[in-house]
């Protein structure tokens, strides 16, 4: 095969990647926006009002129990790939995913009312404790969709 049969393949491959890509991302779009319509139509307006606030929080308190071991992870999986330090770096991340997401999800039971107080509405407070097993959970399936062992 020549160099031109390669490119050309790269530029189709590359091409209908970037093309499933937007349609992905443009399909994401337009269900969110639909979600949305359907959420203020449901709520009203201060029940969405309180929904978008939560979520707000819940998003930032998903970031911050992320805490960078996922990628720390790549980075130790790449560096140590094919030797035998590979199986003690998923054990020891998975120690880590299940250390971090049990500690916030913690501090979430802790602290849920005072997050509540200091944002001003005490119907938070059902929602924080409905969030506990989401912080949980959302740090273990960050951690499998980005941890490289597949």
């Amino acid at each position: 095969m020549r160099l031109s049969d390669y490119l050309k393949k790269f530029k189709i491959k590359t091409l209908k990647e970037i093309l499933w890509s937007f349609l992905t991302k443009g399909l994401t779009l337009v269900l969110f926006l639909l979600l949305n319509i359907i959420l203020v139509r449901r709520l009203g307006v201060d029940s969405f009002g309180l929904w978008s606030l939560f979520l707000s929080v819940i998003t930032l308190i998903f970031a911050l129990s992320s805490f960078g071991i996922n990628a720390s992870t790549k980075k130790f999986v790449a560096q140590y790939s094919g030797t035998n330090e590979l199986k003690n770096i998923f054990l020891s991340s998975i120690k880590l995913r299940f250390i971090l997401s049990s500690s916030f999800s913690i501090l979430l039971l802790i602290t849920h009312k005072y997050i509540t107080q200091l944002l001003g509405n005490s119907d938070l407070e059902i929602l924080f404790l409905y969030g506990i097993p989401l912080v949980f959970f959302s740090g273990f399936v960050e951690y499998f969709k980005a941890a490289p062992f597949h």
